[in-house]
């Protein structure tokens, strides 16, 4: 039987760790595709096994399509974070309700996404077109290649080491200006087996053909790309921007290139080329050609991720214990890290990190706060094998005098007050603080409710195509994390709030200890689909 009951999450989170598996793994290549959903509004993205004779077809995909909310000015894929496996790159132009431009990480999870704020750079924040991650300098981090276009057509190149701390900014390293009028693509990966990045790029010819060019990246800020190790001089001219990826794809240790096309029947087609890793004149290689990978692409980039393998070394799990976790300035708490473990060897650092910069290390100590706000403190652990697992967890720190958890609550309704009140009591079973309600949170749930109810839909796109996020932030709330709940159908607080936490998405944004201040909306119309509808709004500026 079909009931009318529906809930959707979406979270926006910074700084949130996932604690590493207890299982090694395996490392594969795979492809990563963006498409334009059919109605025109916002983003899909799929990853795919790659396609390679004799199959020459797409293989199943890995997890469920991906909706992504904003404008995305390129997207890339790596490994920034030292833990297995890769992290999606997002560069976005600032439709999360700021200027600038920013970079984010992603990693799929069950029922919703989580975003990570790598960097808030604005000398990034104009005319960005491309993004690769690459090994292009002598250290073994990643850093971040762009391709920007100036206002006279021409494009340049500028590759940045990224941030250590989230909420860095990116320092430019080395570039190249004047590097060409016709950039359509920009990739990166070990072409010549020297364990290191070289460049590629696709650009169009003056006859409408496209080349891809290997190059070698430049090593300071005033430097030029030189001549190309290798040119394909002529790949067609149907290749589509952004649809270029570098990758080892057949698993032979060296990369290969990918290149979207667009088929005359409407859909993208895939090809696949192997380059020499001795530069010479060759002509390409091709190990799949014209897989057709469906309608609507966008972007596309390599991205590795874990299979399971055999185990060899247990990560740690990192546990903190905070006593108090909420007071009055000045809050004095003791961070215990002790309960941390680890099952096949011993714990050798711990490196308790600070949101002001500090970091302290050892096992259990005191931590003084003079400030009021919401203060992350992040716990690493590093065990005996250098593998390593982070936690972290919100200290509230209030004004003596400050008492202020109903803000504008005249304006909610008896159910939204009593569905906050619920929310927060569920909150306290966790030792969680309390969420205080917010007058712009409040805005952006009653109007999305009421869109919902209007125009009998649930989502987390509005009927004007507005995202969480913008909604947010056109009600005056600039946020630093934010997330969404939305459900429908529900009758009573008590039972949208047991909806809730029976779903994983749902229940880790409202016990999710960066948050703190929130707004809800409810909503009755009696001759849509689902009657009732539900939004949460969740945030911390």
């Amino acid at each position: 039987m079909y009931l009318h009951r529906k809930m959707l999450c979406f979270a926006f989170l910074i700084s949130t760790l996932c604690s590493l598996s207890t299982v090694a793994f395996a490392i594969e290549e795979k492809l990563a595709i963006i498409k334009n959903n059919a109605n025109g509004q916002g983003l899909t993205l799929q990853v795919y096994t790659p396609p390679l004779a004799p199959k020459n077809r797409l293989e199943a995909k890995l997890f469920q399509d991906v909706q992504i909310f904003g404008n995305v000015a390129s997207l890339a894929a790596g490994n920034i974070n030292g833990t297995t496996g890769d992290e999606f790159i997002f560069l976005t132009d600032g439709s999360f309700g700021s200027n600038g431009l920013y970079l984010y990480t992603v990693k799929p999870e069950d029922g919703a996404l989580s975003f990570h704020l790598l960097a808030d750079d604005r000398s990034l924040e104009r005319n960005v077109q491309f993004a690769t991650l690459c090994d292009c300098d002598s250290d073994p981090e990643k850093e971040l290649a762009i391709i920007k276009r100036l206002q006279n057509g021409s494009h340049q190149l500028i590759i940045y080491d990224l941030p250590t701390r989230r909420w860095g900014n990116a320092l430019a390293i080395a570039g190249a200006a004047n590097i060409g009028n016709n950039i359509i693509g920009l990739s990166a990966g070990d072409m010549a087996g020297n364990s290191k990045s070289e460049l590629v790029i696709a650009q169009k010819n003056g006859n409408g053909t496209v080349r891809v060019e290997i190059y070698s990246p430049p090593s300071s800020l005033s430097d030029s790309l030189g001549p190309p190790l290798l040119s394909y001089s002529d790949l067609g001219s149907d290749i589509i921007p952004d649809g270029l990826a570098v990758g080892d794809f057949d698993h032979d240790s060296e990369d290969e290139i990918a290149l979207v096309r667009s088929l005359k029947n409407g859909a993208h087609g895939l090809d696949i080329l192997k380059a020499p890793t001795a530069f010479g004149d060759e002509d390409p290689v091709f190990i799949a050609s014209n897989v057709n990978i469906g309608q609507n692409v966008a972007k596309m980039t390599a991205f590795k991720i874990n299979t399971a393998g055999p185990s060899f070394n247990q990560p740690p799990q990192a546990v903190v214990n905070a006593n108090p976790r909420k007071g009055s300035l000045p809050l004095t708490v003791t961070l215990d890290g002790s309960n941390s473990q680890d099952a096949d060897g011993f714990i050798q650092h711990y490196l308790w990190e600070f949101d002001n910069g500090q970091i302290i290390t050892g096992p259990k100590l005191q931590y003084t706060y003079d400030t009021p706000g919401a203060h992350v403190v992040t716990l690493t652990v590093i065990d005996n094998e250098n593998s390593q697992d982070s936690t972290q967890i919100t200290i509230e720190a209030t004004e003596a005098a400050n008492n202020n958890d109903t803000t504008d609550s005249q304006n909610l309704l008896p159910a939204e007050r009593e569905l906050i009140k619920l929310i927060n009591q569920e909150r306290q079973k966790y030792n969680l603080a309390s969420l205080k309600v917010h007058s712009a949170l409040v805005t952006a749930a009653k109007e999305h409710s009421k869109d919902m109810a209007q125009n009998n839909f649930i989502s987390h796109t509005g009927s004007d195509g507005s995202s969480p996020f913008t909604r947010m932030a056109d009600a005056g709330y600039r946020f630093r994390t934010a997330g969404e709940n939305v459900a429908a159908g529900y009758s009573s607080p008590q039972a949208v709030l047991a909806g809730w936490m029976n779903s994983p998405g749902h229940r880790r944004n409202l016990l999710n200890a960066n948050y703190c201040e929130l707004g809800v909306g409810y909503a009755y119309q009696g001759r849509s689909t689902y009657g009732r509808y539900w939004t949460l709004t969740l945030g911390c500026r």
